[in-house]
């Protein structure tokens, strides 16, 4: 499988192809030029320069390559070198000046907004200052035309208010590139946040469909056993039946009702399988649905229940149900034994009301992903993943508003706002 394109590799890589054309640029400059041992002592010096600029960028990368992330001072630091490089060879008429527009589109692809905008800004102000550089001498500065074309440069580069069209044409220059490196900036940026979020979604897609092909494999698995429990404890009953042992009749049937409720909800996992929601949307009372969900809980937690509001959503009723009862079944967790949960049905979405501890910022941000729980030994920490994956799916929003203390109040939303 490729590697992401947001990955350090190909960063570095790529990083090393740039140092290899710039070197070879160089090179070739030089021998076009006739560099030899007569050149002038300026084409020395720069040209020493831009070995040493070079070998700086070497340096660099082989450091970045042995990090395990790509960061945003590498961006920082090739804006540098380039205008360094750009400044000693010819300057903002060098047509490799828009290299810039990689670096920010790099910063794009790997980082975020704050990251481009402070590569973008770098580019720009980098990309100005090569208008007010002085001009460098050529590398071969024995040929009498190419110092005066370094003269005419420098001229132009310092251009007066005498020379208003060339000033004018320089600022356009600069403009345009702030305004093309901005949007193109903001467009990939926007473009690699979509592709990181369909990354998310389809890893989450993935996530589920093991966990339903889990949940239909683990219903088929235990329906043997819990049908062998079945009819051993009818058979119990039968027995016991005017033997005197009434207790042990009671707890006999209580078997045989505990058993038939672990079926039904096995058979409810094994029908979900596959599919999250799994259902048409359908018109749903409200009232109706806090009726299912009080049959689905314990007798001790129906009793603590408080039930706001009225009116009726469209959304599927086993998948809503489910959802409904993970959040609930939350709730009442994090609650004292004592405490209660509230249901409100307002605006068009369902919300959880609990009196617990609450939980910091760090938790709270982690609380819907799979297989994360506080509730050592008892929880598989899927509930609010679960619900929130079911509320997504339909369109909607799942939100969690907490804080330590002040209880937890869970926003599920099942359609578009």
């Amino acid at each position: 499988m490729a590697a992401p394109l947001t990955g350090p590799g190909w960063i570095v890589r790529a990083r090393w192809g740039g140092l290899a054309l710039a070197v070879v640029l160089v090179l070739g400059t030089a021998l076009v030029e006739g560099l030899g041992p007569s050149v002038a002592g300026g084409s020395r010096a720069t040209l020493g320069a831009l070995g040493a600029l070079l070998g700086l960028g070497l340096v660099s990368n082989v450091e970045r390559a042995r990090r395990p992330r790509f960061a945003v001072e590498a961006l920082v630091f090739d804006v540098g070198l380039l205008t360094a490089l750009l400044a000693l060879t010819g300057g903002a008429s060098n047509p490799f000046s828009v290299v810039y527009f990689v670096l920010v589109v790099l910063a794009a692809v790997t980082s975020g907004p704050r990251a481009t905008a402070l590569v973008w800004g770098l580019a720009v102000l980098a990309y100005g200052s090569l208008f007010l550089l002085p001009a460098v001498p050529a590398l071969d500065a024995g040929h009498a035309e190419h110092a005066a074309h370094a003269a005419h440069a420098a001229h132009a580069a310092h251009a007066t208010a005498g020379d208003d069209g060339f000033a004018g044409h320089l600022y356009g220059m600069w403009l345009a590139f702030a305004l093309t490196g901005g949007l193109l900036g903001l467009f990939v940026a926007r473009l690699s946040a979509e592709l990181r979020d369909s990354r998310e979604r389809t890893a989450q897609a993935e996530r589920v469909a093991s966990l339903t092909t889990l949940a239909a494999g683990t219903a088929h698995e235990l329906g043997t056993p819990l049908g062998t429990i079945a009819v051993v404890a009818k058979e119990l009953t039968r027995a016991l039946e005017g033997s005197g042992l009434g207790n042990v009749a009671e707890d006999a049937a209580l078997i045989r009702g505990e058993v038939d409720r672990c079926r039904a909800i096995l058979d409810s996992m094994n029908a979900r399988a596959g599919d999250v929601v799994g259902e048409a949307p359908e018109r749903l009372a409200f009232v109706e649905l806090v009726d299912a969900l009080r049959q689905a809980l314990p007798a001790a937690r129906r009793a603590r229940l408080d039930v706001e509001g009225s009116g009726t959503l469209s959304a599927p009723r086993r998948a809503t149900l489910q959802a409904l009862t993970n959040v609930v079944d939350n709730a009442f967790d994090a609650s004292s034994p004592t405490g209660r949960v509230r249901i409100r049905f307002e605006a068009g979405a369902l919300e959880v009301v609990d009196d617990g501890a609450g939980m910091d910022p760090a938790t709270a941000a982690r609380a819907t992903e799979p297989f994360f729980t506080t509730k050592e030994g008892t929880g598989m920490g899927l509930g609010l993943f679960l619900a929130r994956v079911t509320a997504e799916a339909l369109g909607g929003t799942l939100a969690i508003h907490t804080r330590p203390g002040a209880g937890t109040r869970v926003r599920m939303a099942l359609g578009p706002a």
